[in-house]
């Protein structure tokens, strides 16, 4: 017999692990939105892009991260986010994502660096002087109508490809948003990517912009490039295990079961070399239950039993619902086939007309002819 105090002390031992383990986890790794890089949309932090990522679903597009898989695009996906990417774009990624614009792909590349994929496609990015608003330099972004939007920011852009639609406030009136074509596709290059964060998404008119991209673009998926902020690569199981605080607490479990199984591991005393039994076979079976029916007298469980099979079959056959009646069956089978099922309805009016006085032999007799003639139904109308 268990000891009671012995697994209350196991028990107790294995919550205590957890519990260590999930406060070692918490208090050496800080908040993970903490470490996430800027305009990250995984982030929840007011630098991060993740409201921009739940928005998007929220207006029925489907959003997806592009990360831990391969680099590549499909004509599923509508729009790429790439918001202030730092890992940079290959060759062979820039020359992927010019051939998906070019088949009717949206780039959105938010960014006030110049990247090797800004490069590929003619953007220039230039530092002339720090600003916080820009406004309309021509009337493109009108669904909906944007009048300014508001982000601190030290980058224009510059793009032959494309036309300006936002210029910096001021004297300068740099552009700062160029939109333009490139094939069956549009680009939407934006030296100020913080208007995009969660803490300014709602200012000025920083979410018209996604709004005007999203209605340019084909139907499909929005996908946000977190691939080129740290997440390029399938990871293996061991380090999301070692470096995630949930894969430590999963270990301190794991210990605290494996304590716990060698604790109550029989390790004393002779091995018991238990008697094999006699198996017995279907057929016992079979004829125990067929007997027990019988002197119980149960005729009448039979036929309710083969009545309903029977009528669950006939409606299978006529393609009807439970609901139908038997007539409707017959008839609905009449017009599908052209073929009469007059022993299956005969069989269960008298399955239904002899009641508990019908006999095994002559509910076997009824059941075997319905059954042969709708198999016979059946092979002819070649189901």
């Amino acid at each position: 017999m268990r000891n009671p105090q012995s697994l209350l002390l196991w028990a107790g031992l294995g919550v205590a692990l957890l519990v260590v383990g999930a406060l070692t986890a918490t208090s050496t790794q800080p908040s993970a939105s903490k470490n996430l890089p800027r305009l990250d949309a995984h982030s929840s932090a007011p630098d991060g892009a993740l409201a921009l990522f739940l928005w998007s679903e929220r207006l029925g597009r489907e959003g997806e991260y592009l990360e831990y898989r391969p680099y590549e695009l499909g004509t599923d996906d509508a729009v790429l986010v790439a918001l202030r990417p730092f890992d940079e774009y290959t060759p062979e990624q820039t020359e992927m994502v010019e051939r998906w614009i070019v088949e009717g792909g949206t780039l959105l590349l938010a960014d006030d660096g110049r990247s090797e994929l800004a490069k590929r496609l003619g953007v220039d990015v230039r530092h002339p002087r720090s600003f916080t608003r820009a406004e309309v330099g021509q009337p493109l972004l009108l669904s909906p109508p944007v009048a300014g939007i508001a982000a601190p920011s030290n980058a224009t852009v510059e793009w032959a490809g494309g036309t300006t639609a936002l210029v910096a406030a001021g004297a300068d009136r740099q552009p700062v948003l160029a939109v333009g074509t490139l094939g069956h596709g549009r680009v939407w290059a934006l030296s100020m990517p913080d208007v995009f964060a969660n803490s300014r998404l709602s200012e000025a008119d920083n979410e018209g912009v996604y709004l005007n991209v999203l209605s340019h673009a084909r139907e499909g998926r929005v996908i946000f490039d977190e691939y080129h902020h740290g997440r390029p690569d399938v990871l293996s199981l061991r380090p999301l295990i070692l470096g995630e605080p949930w894969g430590w607490a999963f270990m301190y479990g794991c210990v605290a079961v494996l304590l716990y199984l060698v604790a109550r591991g029989r390790r004393f005393g002779r091995p018991v070399v238990r008697r094999p039994e006699r198996a017995r076979n279907a057929g016992e079976y079979v004829r125990g239950v067929a007997g027990l029916h019988r002197r119980a007298g149960g005729a009448n469980y039979l036929r309710e039993h083969f009545a309903q099979r029977l009528a669950r079959e006939l409606r299978r056959v006529a393609g009807l619902g439970s609901s139908a009646t038997i007539e409707q069956a017959r008839r609905a089978i009449e017009v599908r086939t052209g073929h009469e099922v007059e022993a299956t309805v005969a069989a269960l009016a008298e399955l239904e007309r002899r009641g508990a006085a019908a006999d095994s032999n002559t509910i076997l007799r009824l059941v075997r002819n319905a059954e042969r003639e709708l198999r016979a139904v059946r092979r002819r109308s070649g189901w």
